[in-house]
């Protein structure tokens, strides 16, 4: 009987004492806790938009380097042709015909940046237009598109041998790449 005492007396001390350990002690950690997890995702959400952030700026970096003329004496020849080439490259890229046309036109040096006009002519579909013009966009370049013309008389439409497919446009464009120009201190 005396060791049923003892053994009720240790299960009540236990019992209490679990109970003001969870009542005294640990009531106001699970508070704690979403407190702390809701800080976390707001410190999270700002780093990753710091991250993103850093990734823009270093892309408007080396958009900035890539187009900024150091030397203001550079030849005029030697600046247009890298363009060209990657002009070819994109047009190769996406399996865009040879281009009917395609030449530098004017620079045009102004204080604080140089602009260098081209015009070139390309037949191809409305969708590899459009994925041209992206190739454009995603370039280092700083590419103004200052005229472009799609050549699609009604008579073109109309002599098409399959009707589903309308036949590829001549697309007159004229672009322009902006070249930062560093100033003299």
């Amino acid at each position: 009987m005396q060791r049923n005492i003892i053994l009720v007396t240790v299960i009540f001390i236990f019992s209490i004492s679990i109970w003001v350990g969870e009542t005294f002690l640990l009531s106001y950690k699970p508070d704690k806790i979403y407190d702390l997890e809701g800080e976390q995702k707001v410190v999270n959400e700002k780093f990753i938009t710091a991250q993103i952030l850093s990734q823009s700026l270093d892309r408007v970096y080396q958009v900035f380097k890539q187009n900024l003329n150091v030397n203001r004496k550079i030849n005029k020849s030697h600046e247009k042709m890298p363009f060209l080439n990657d002009l070819t490259d994109i047009l190769h890229k996406l399996n865009i015909k040879d281009p009917l046309n395609m030449r530098p036109l004017s620079n045009d040096r102004r204080k604080n940046k140089t602009i260098t006009s081209y015009y070139i002519e390309i037949e191809c579909s409305y969708e590899k237009l459009g994925k041209f013009i992206t190739e454009l966009e995603k370039s280092d370049r700083l590419i103004e598109i200052i005229e472009f013309e799609i050549v699609n008389g009604y008579e073109r439409v109309t002599n098409t041998n399959q009707l589903n497919k309308l036949p590829d446009q001549i697309v007159k464009l004229e672009l322009a790449t902006i070249s930062l120009n560093k100033m003299k201190n």
